[in-house]
């Protein structure tokens, strides 16, 4: 019930808030909620003390006024980033060539979702347990086996029947793989999405896994599409090898982050 709480909090602090002024409050409510169990009381009282956790946002607004014009130009640019990165996202299909645009839309799909995870913010106060990293552990394995099998069909198994001459009849039937793979990709990663807003922020980095494998398959049936020959038809899913270096970097940044926390706890 704690994490629900928070986790709607954050939901309902992220346009309004700086992500500093957002963790600060998730990390004093939780000291709250901690400090309550300690004298045995239960959730639900806490709960009860601050109210909904839109009224508790309404609340915290109207305490902090327009707040200084620091803060409102934080919240101001965190907007425009998110705008942008939204349009860029999807203007690159327009006006840039498609594995560019495919780049550039998981690059920009990555920022979308980690403001949407809470930017770190949850971070030491919705519990990692074993049960979600044996789901986060589960979903990685699901994303890497399906890209090795992907990418050995599209660059050994499919070129091989291709040259024993089935390449006409071989297209329709690629084409219907690719779709009903995507599909199950989108409804996955939408799964993955609702267990990252759940609490579980490291799915974060399999909704974008995904993101980027169904951004190889439409590359790859664009590809066939405008296959001329059979010769040198082998296909490199690279907007999903393009995601890995974006998301080492949020890797470190995570990993950065949890150190300084218990550095300054044993301080």
């Amino acid at each position: 019930m704690k994490e629900k709480y928070l986790l709607t909090i954050k939901n309902a602090m992220l346009f309004h808030f700086t992500s500093s002024e957002i963790q600060d409050t998730l990390e004093e409510l939780n000291s709250h909620f901690e400090s309550a169990h300690n004298e045995g009381r239960p959730d639900t009282e806490i709960i009860k003390e601050y109210g909904s956790p839109v009224t508790f946002v309404k609340k915290l607004l109207k305490e902090t006024g327009k707040g200084s014009i620091k803060r409102n130009m934080l919240v101001i640019i965190k907007k425009l980033l998110l705008a942008t990165c939204t349009l860029a996202a999807f203007l690159s299909f327009a006006f840039l060539p498609p594995d560019t645009a495919s780049y550039i839309f998981v690059a920009c799909s990555s920022v979308i979702i980690w403001f949407l995870a809470g930017n770190n913010c949850l971070l030491d106060i919705i519990g990692n347990t074993r049960q979600k990293k044996d789901i986060f552990i589960k979903s990685q394995l699901f994303i890497f086996i399906l890209f090795i099998l992907l990418q050995v069909l599209s660059y050994i198994i499919i070129p091989g029947i291709a040259d024993k001459g089935y390449a006409t009849s071989l297209g329709k039937i690629i084409t219907i793989i690719i779709y009903s793979v995507s599909v199950v990709l989108f409804i996955s990663a939408i799964l993955f999405l609702k267990k990252m807003l759940d609490g579980n922020i490291y799915m974060f980095f399999t909704v974008i896994q995904s993101i980027s494998i169904i951004n190889s398959l439409f590359l790859y049936a664009a590809f066939l599409k405008n296959l001329e020959t059979t010769d040198n038809m082998e296909f490199i899913f690279t907007p999903y090898l393009a995601c890995i270096p974006v998301l080492f970097i949020y890797c470190v940044y995570i990993m950065i982050k949890e150190r300084g926390k218990k550095i300054g706890r044993t301080n």
